[in-house]
């Protein structure tokens, strides 16, 4: 086996880029981080790594929340290289997320080696949409949020990060929609004058992008107004790109639906596993 540690994410791009594109949609999340770090720089506490053997990789990146996996392979000696050097090296990674088959295999390993157990925080689904399926809610428009509406979007990315299961606070949401705003990433639906919902933008890559941070407040849902600005911002987006992408809970039957609804074809399950039970 051949373990290799980069220095960064232009290294680790340069070595393992052409192996993450065949799979383009399934490493969406790992690649438009990658592209990113390596626009403005890789955090000291970053962590890029691959392990080879013949034609079998798995590849390892956290920057963030969660350590990124992907592989085409169910060797468990591969999965089990990657767990003792992160032992070894006494890498500390609060959880994996990547494609369920491959997280599950390094779960195993996990558990031989650290005689622990990882657990399981969610279920996740990977779409990819290529043509929008028009819907009929009216008398409502797109727009790019901007500065004016952030004291309401803050609570609001509060909200959603509490969701996704990051952790929360006011800094941390301000912090992102003022850089969304400013990177004119963040989008907003109108209704009645009102901002009702909100949907961003995210790491772009070669021929696709994502869609993330879908949010209604409460009094607001159900009205079909989340369906209608991500596909608004869908067909924005489709000018540019060959494809959106976007990440759901499984857990949550309606958001799944409605993605579909919009044209959103499911890719591959993915699972996030933690170091420790949820709270």
């Amino acid at each position: 086996m051949n373990m290799t540690s980069y220095r960064d994410a232009a290294s680790f791009l340069k070595s393992n880029e052409d192996y993450l594109i065949k799979y383009e949609v399934e490493n969406s999340l790992m690649l438009g981080i990658l592209c990113q770090l390596r626009k403005e720089g890789a955090n000291p506490s970053d962590v890029f790594l691959s392990v080879e053997d013949d034609k079998e990789k798995l590849v390892a990146v956290m920057s963030g929340l969660y350590m990124i996996l992907f592989a085409t392979s169910d060797n468990p000696i591969i999965y089990s290289e990657l767990v003792e050097y992160l032992k070894f090296n006494s890498i500390d990674f609060p959880g994996v997320i990547g494609p369920k088959p491959i997280c599950d295999h390094f779960k195993k390993a996990y558990q031989n080696i650290y005689n622990k157990t990882l657990y399981k925080h969610m279920d996740q689904r990977i779409y990819k949409l290529t043509r929008v399926n028009e819907t009929k809610t009216k008398y409502v428009f797109m727009r790019l949020a901007n500065k004016d509406d952030c004291d309401i979007l803050i609570p609001w990315m509060m909200d959603f990060m509490v969701v996704a299961g990051e952790e929360s606070s006011f800094e941390k949401a301000k912090n992102l929609v003022d850089k969304k705003v400013e990177e004119k990433q963040l989008y907003v639906l109108i209704k009645d004058n009102q901002i009702v919902s909100m949907t961003a933008k995210s790491r772009p890559f070669r021929k696709g992008i994502t869609v993330s941070c879908v949010y209604t407040p409460i009094e607001e849902r159900k009205k079909g107004y989340a369906t209608k600005l991500v596909e608004l911002v869908s067909l924005e987006l489709l000018k540019e790109f060959d494809y959106c992408t976007l990440y759901t809970d499984l857990s949550n039957p309606t958001s799944n639906n409605i993605y579909q609804k919009i044209g959103y074809a499911p890719i591959i399950d993915s699972v996030v596993y933690l170091t420790k039970k949820d709270d």
